[in-house]
Parts: structure tokens; C-alpha cells; sequence
């Protein structure tokens, strides 16, 4: 019987974690490009890679190891060590359920390209503007839909998002130390959404003025 997929989209922080990536084909440099985004050490183990991979192996952005897996994953122990996240994107289903049990024996968590019933989370498609991350799921059923999905919002978020963002986060820096309970931030922070007169500097894009006014608010 095929396992219902339910999705529920977290954000998974990669920043100096270790992921490998098993397959060195398209889909490989997929989840490559996005893992590099959040700033993961990231090695890759095929016996072919793409141009793009190359490029990045070149420019020392991530690691490459020449392996045919067809021979076994268990040599691998030593070279990648104990991965936070492993990706696997070979061609051969068979392979990549190899490499699931391989991978969970290493206390990671896993990805299988195009089988979601395998995997342990799976990367939505990811509208980026600016610092705004907007991440789409369908349940692994369609990545295409999600791609539709993901152009047509990044064509939603405006400048003055982005400014709004700004303002919300160096708002939030000011109080958390005079502020000890979240609900009165919480509170605090809508206020600044709901002021006229610093909600007409971000429509203005004028940042620094809005800050100005955020400071007096806190005074």
C-alpha cells in the first residue's frame, strides 16, 4: 500500500552543517545550489558530475568524490564522515534505497529525489527576493506545479517588502532587551505595522527615517 505524504514546511538550517550529496547528475545540482544557499559544506559522490558541479568544485564551493556507487557505500564511511543531511540523486531507485539505509545509518536525515514515500523532508520550490525565503510544497507530487506556483509569487513581493523586513527586524532588536515578554514585543511590533507615519516612510523606501521613528516609539 503507497504511504500517504503529508508536508509541513519547516526551515531547515544548513548553515556549516555537512551534506552529501550521492549522484552527480542535473537533479544533483539542484539540490546542490539550494543547500549552498544556506550555506552547507557540501561533498558529492558520483562517478560523473555535471558542468555545473565542476564549476563549483573548481571555484572550491564544494567537494567531489569520484565513485562509481554501483560498488557499495560502505567504503564511503571514512571520506564522508557523518553528514547532517544526504541527498540522494542517482538515477537507479534500487541504488537510492541502498543509499537511504546507508545514510540513516549514519544518524542523517534523507532526501531521495522524486520518492517522496522515502524521504525524510523534501526541498520545496523556493521564491527568493531579497532575504525573503517563500518556500512551496506539493507533497513531492509535482515539482513542476510548484515551480508555476513559486514564479508567480516572487512576482507579489514588492521593495517595499523587503523595507517592512528591515524595519521589523532592527524593531525587534531594540526591545528584547526592555521587553522581556513576548507577548508585549508581539504587541509592540504590530504597532510599527500600524503606524501611519512609519508605514508612509517604507512605502517611501526611506529606511533610515523609519528607524528613527521606530527608536522614538521605544523611547
Amino acid at each position: 500500500m503507497k504511504r500517504e505524504v503529508f508536508a509541513v514546511l519547516i526551515d531547515l538550517y544548513l548553515n556549516g552543517k555537512q551534506v552529501v550529496v550521492f549522484g552527480g547528475g542535473g537533479e544533483a545540482e539542484l539540490k546542490i545550489v539550494k543547500a549552498l544557499d544556506g550555506g552547507a559544506k557540501i561533498t558529492v559522490v558520483s562517478k560523473y558530475f555535471t558542468q555545473g558541479i565542476m564549476r563549483l568544485a573548481d571555484a572550491g564551493k564544494v567537494r567531489v568524490i569520484e565513485y562509481d556507487l554501483k560498488d557499495g557505500y560502505s567504503a564511503l564511511k571514512k571520506q564522508i564522515g557523518k553528514p547532517y543531511v544526504v541527498f540522494l540523486a542517482t538515477d537507479d531507485f534500487k541504488l537510492n534505497q541502498r543509499g537511504v539505509k546507508f545514510a540513516k545509518g549514519l544518524g542523517a536525515i534523507v532526501c531521495v529525489v522524486d520518492t517522496p514515500e522515502l524521504c525524510d523532508f523534501t526541498m520545496p520550490a523556493i521564491a527568493k527576493i531579497g532575504d525573503i525565503r517563500i518556500g512551496i510544497s506539493t507533497g513531492g507530487r509535482s515539482p513542476i506545479v510548484a515551480k508555476l506556483i513559486r514564479q508567480r509569487i516572487e512576482g507579489l513581493i514588492t521593495d517595499e517588502d523587503l523595507v517592512q523586513l528591515e524595519l521589523q527586524e532592527y524593531a525587534r532588536r531594540k526591545i528584547r532587551s526592555r521587553m522581556n515578554a513576548f507577548p508585549l514585543r508581539k504587541k509592540f511590533l504590530w504597532k510599527i505595522i500600524e503606524d501611519d507615519e512609519i508605514q508612509n516612510l517604507v512605502k517611501a523606501r526611506k529606511l533610515e527615517q523609519a528607524k528613527l521613528l521606530v527608536d522614538r516609539r521605544v523611547g
